[in-house]
């Protein structure tokens, strides 16, 4: 494959994260190629186009890729679950805190 090339999502704050480390550690890319969608990104990366930024729920669902390592950064995000204080008592809003909470344990 080819390392020269960093393919990610230039829109995600994750993606901005380690490029920053990256550069910080100076690890530098002869080319980026950026991308909003993750699909793509990783259809690019399995095809050997280059080394890629994914979550990785992303990249667990992919044949091939593989991550490199604690040697260099990742980023451990948390998805949080917000509302309006407004309809704290909705019964739809429970139903989905309960839904989530559920989910919570699946993963």
């Amino acid at each position: 494959s080819n390392k020269s090339i960093l393919i990610y999502d230039p829109q995600l704050s994750q993606s901005q994260w380690i490029l920053q480390r990256l550069e910080k550690n100076k690890i530098y890319f002869a080319q980026k190629i950026e991308s909003n969608n993750l699909e793509v990104i990783s259809y690019l990366v399995q095809k050997g186009m280059g080394i890629g930024i994914l979550p990785s729920r992303v990249a667990e669902t992919c044949h091939n890729l593989n991550s490199f390592g604690a040697q260099y950064p990742t980023f451990k995000d948390r998805i949080c679950f917000v509302y309006r204080p407004t309809v704290r008592s909705s019964h739809i809003l429970r139903q989905f805190a309960d839904f989530v909470q559920e989910m919570k344990k699946t993963f």
